[in-house]
């Protein structure tokens, strides 16, 4: 199975592809992992990054919950 992905920050599109087979528990270990760079948030002056990483949890946070309800 194939996922992509299309990432926004202000005028520039990140578009992301892998090639391997996800399943629910590949989707939450990577949720997991990305959690950890909330932190990041707090010490970073890039603006361009927080988008960005924000942008990435709500779109993580909304897969959480479709695979739990």
């Amino acid at each position: 199975m194939e996922w992509d992905g299309i990432l926004t920050c202000d005028n520039k599109v990140f578009l992301l592809e892998t090639k391997h087979k996800m399943t629910a528990k590949h989707i939450e270990n990577l949720i997991n992992r990305l959690s950890e760079f909330q932190n990041k948030l707090l010490i970073t002056d890039s603006l361009e990054f927080k988008k960005l990483l924000g942008n990435i949890m709500l779109e993580l946070l909304a897969v959480r919950y479709l695979l739990t309800n």
